[in-house]
C-alpha cells in the first residue's frame, strides 16, 4: 500500500468511552481514548494519542510518524530517560483495528513505557476503526503545544540529516 493511501484511510479521531476505576471498584468515572491521525506531509502522519488504563493511569504520546513498509513509524528524537530504549512507536490497520505498538521485533521489549504510568502500555494497543470519525478541529490541533513541537522536531531531525549527508552544504554551494 503506498503511503498517500495509507494516510488517507487512517486520517482522523479514533475515540473509545468506556468506565475507568480503581482496581478495587470504590471509585468510577467515564474514561476516553483518544487517537488522533493526521497528514503532514506525502509520507509523514501526525499521532497523536491520550490513553486511560486502570487506576487513572494514562499514556500520551506524539510525533510525527514516518511511512515505512506498509505502516507509519514514529521514532522519538532522543532518549527520555538514561538506559532506556529509544521510543518506536508503529502504527499500523488490520481490517478492523488500528493497531500503535512499542515492542522492539528484535528482543520483544516495549520501547515507550516512559509515555506511561504504571499500569499503562502502548503494546499492542487496538482501537476500533469504526469509531473513526472526521477532526472537525484541525486548526485548533494544529495550533496546539503537541502539534507545534512535533513539527519542529520532524524539521530539526530532517535539518540535522540533510547537513550530515552533506546536500545542504552542496546546495548552499551552488551558484
Amino acid at each position: 500500500m503506498r503511503a498517500a493511501t495509507l494516510i488517507n484511510d487512517l486520517k482522523g479521531v479514533y475515540k473509545y468511552r468506556f468506565m475507568g476505576g480503581t482496581y478495587n471498584g470504590s471509585e468510577t468515572w467515564q474514561a476516553e481514548d483518544i487517537v488522533e491521525i493526521v497528514p503532514f506531509d506525502d509520507s509523514h502522519i501526525y499521532v497523536r494519542a491520550s490513553l486511560e488504563f486502570g487506576n487513572g493511569h494514562l499514556c500520551g504520546i506524539w510525533g510525527i510518524a514516518e511511512y515505512e513498509n506498509d505502516a507509519f513509524i514514529y521514532h522519538e528524537p532522543e532518549k527520555l530517560r538514561q538506559g532506556d530504549p529509544s521510543c518506536t512507536l508503529k502504527i499500523y490497520a488490520t481490517k478492523n483495528e488500528l493497531v500503535l505498538t512499542d515492542i522492539d521485533s528484535t528482543n520483544e521489549n516495549s520501547t515507550c513505557r516512559m509515555h506511561c504510568g504504571s499500569r499503562g502500555s502502548l503494546t499492542n494497543y487496538t482501537i476500533a476503526r469504526n469509531s473513526k470519525r472526521k477532526i472537525r478541529y484541525l486548526d485548533r490541533l494544529k495550533a496546539s503545544r503537541q502539534y507545534l513541537e512535533a513539527a519542529d522536531a520532524f524539521k530539526e531531525k530532517q535539518s540535522l540529516t540533510l547537513h550530515s549527508s552533506g546536500t545542504a552544504a552542496k546546495d548552499a554551494a551552488a551558484p
